[in-house]
């Protein structure tokens, strides 16, 4: 493997400078100005008066570089090209990518979205001394473009529209023939596993299959062709002492894939069963109950999510400090790191699809082609991690018949391709007004129909918004209504959306991609008004708020 990683050439606008990669452009100061009038519902914070043409943006934090379009990302490498080896370029996180070596294109080897790395097979197009071009465009064309950048995936409102290349940049070797993907699927007492072959020619022997998690090591016959084979192994027994994976117990194991012709590939995993009984979620049998953060990948510093694990083991930990044992991830997928932390601490994940479209969602021939692909994509590359329970298609989403059909048939491959997850078309479709969809797992809205969910809601409705809370109010309309249709599980959308004063002694902590200019605006009109009402100027209180205005929340 040799590591791309260091200073590369970027061209944008006509213009050369250099980038750090992994990195992205805002990190390497190459950008615009951000644009007030940009900001999320500008008309709306017009309209209000709390916005005004010259002001600073409001309605989140301000990019010191912002760009969004093409940008060509160059580096060259030397190295000696070896005799009979398949060579690839692997990125483990990028926007719209394309591959350029010494001019020529290289074609992606899985289907190309936000959400999962990108791989490319260059075996004929290097020579050991060699140009890779990368052209990333984050306005994401062919692509779904305005559901993509309302999502927390890539919204300046949250992660930032980035452009760069993350994490794991790197050229690597394979034989002719290898394990391209080795996937582990428990069911009980049994475990299936799909291994990947990619042959670069026909080969036949045998395949040792071995775990602590299994009763007795396995040993099939394998006979391949020249391409790519999907080989199922059904049934293996799991061994009588193993250990459940569950909350705060990261038990995992290892299973190991090797073959006479091709070298050994590992794969960790954890045994757990996560379904839908009566009513209830159930994880290892029994009941549990979701206390869930709603993570929109507000990441200030970087304007993205971390790329590394022990960032995500400190995240998780403060998480399950609050008492925290199921993360959503808001209209986006995290990357590797944070289901490898996941597994280890015993977190329940629930990803979604890059997709925010309040409107139209799978409107068009062009959304359903890239968010199939992402929602595939998405299970094959965290299939292993135990901690993946749930997957949506998005946040909020409003569809018409014909989408709806297709959301159906999502949720239908999805399960035929790995039943040991729960599916749902998404967070709150239709703000919950239209009921619940047969098709999914579970439930997760703010209404049911006109029964409230959680105790606020948008504008007046809620009841929170007009009484004192106590400790009568409770749901039991609200499921013993969605009972008389449906027996999936329901649980709260976005419960904790409470209007609150930015803690304005962050104000000094930004020193990374974006700048507080909404929170020092808010501290002006704060201090203005105390002026006008006491005469005296305001002071922070000595105990500060746990939470800050940083994006939509």
């Amino acid at each position: 493997m040799i590591d791309l990683s260091g200073i590369w050439t970027c061209m944008i606008a006509g213009c050369e400078t250099s980038v750090r990669i992994p990195g992205t452009l805002d990190e390497s100061r190459i950008g615009f100005p951000d644009d007030p009038e940009q900001q999320w519902k500008r008309d709306d914070v017009c309209r209000i008066g709390f916005y005004q043409p010259g002001d600073p943006i409001v309605t989140r934090l301000t990019r010191k570089y912002a760009y969004e379009g093409p940008a060509t990302l160059i580096t060259n490498v030397s190295f000696k090209k070896p005799e009979g080896e398949r060579i690839f370029v692997y990125v483990e996180r990028a926007r719209h990518l394309r591959l350029k070596v010494n001019g020529r294109e290289a074609s992606p080897v899985r289907p190309a979205n936000i959400s999962t790395p990108y791989c490319f097979e260059v075996t004929d197009l290097v020579t050991g001394e060699d140009q890779l071009e990368f052209l990333s465009d984050n306005s994401y064309p062919e692509w779904p473009r305005d559901a993509i950048v309302y999502s927390s995936a890539a919204s300046n409102e949250t992660q930032t529209n980035w452009n760069g290349l993350l994490g794991n940049v790197c050229l690597y070797t394979e034989q002719q023939i290898f394990v391209s993907d080795l996937r582990v699927y428990p069911r009980g007492e049994k475990l299936d596993i799909c291994i990947e072959m990619d042959s670069a020619l026909s080969w036949q022997g045998n395949c040792h299959i071995s775990s602590d998690a299994l009763e007795s090591p396995a040993v099939i016959r394998m006979e391949l062709q020249k391409g790519k084979q999907s080989i199922w192994i059904r049934d293996l027994e799991v061994a009588r002492d193993a250990k459940k994976w569950d909350i705060d117990e990261g038990n995992l194991y290892t299973l190991s894939v090797s073959g006479d012709g091709f070298k050994a590939r590992e794969a960790c995993f954890g045994l757990r069963e996560f379904v839908s009984q009566d009513g209830h979620l159930m994880l290892n049998g029994r009941r549990i109950f979701l206390r869930g953060e709603t993570n929109c990948a507000v990441f200030p510093e970087t304007g993205y999510p971390p790329m590394d694990e022990s960032s995500w083991i400190e995240i998780l930990n403060k998480y399950r400090a609050y008492g925290v044992n199921c993360v959503r991830f808001h209209s986006h997928c995290p990357p590797e790191a944070a289901f490898t932390a996941a597994d280890k601490l015993g977190m329940l994940m629930q990803p979604e699809l890059s997709h925010w479209d309040p409107e139209h969602a799978f409107h068009t021939q062009e959304s359903k082609r890239y968010y199939k692909a992402e929602w595939m994509e998405i299970l094959r590359a965290f299939a292993n991690h135990p901690s993946f329970v749930m997957l949506t298609m998005g946040n909020e989403l409003h569809a018409d018949e014909a989408g709806h059909r297709f959301m159906d048939e999502l949720i239908e491959e999805g399960r035929k391709y790995d039943s040991t997850r729960l599916y749902a078309n998404g967070s709150n479709v239709h703000y919950g007004v239209l009921g619940t969809d047969p098709a999914s797992d579970f439930y997760t809205a703010m209404m049911y129909y006109d029964w409230d969910v959680r105790a606020t809601c948008d504008g007046p409705k809620g009841w929170l918004n007009h009484e004192y809370p106590d400790l009568r109010r409770n749901y039991d309309k609200t499921v013993n209504a969605l009972r008389k249709v449906s027996a999936q599980p329901i649980f709260s959308f976005e419960v904790g959306q409470y209007e609150v004063l930015p803690d304005f002694g962050e104000i000094e902590d930004y020193r990374g991609v974006t700048s507080p200019e909404n929170l020092r605006h808010i501290r002006k009109k704060v201090e203005g008004k105390a002026l006008e009402i006491t005469g005296t100027k305001w002071f922070p209180p000595p105990v500060s708020v746990a939470f800050s205005v940083t994006g939509r929340r």
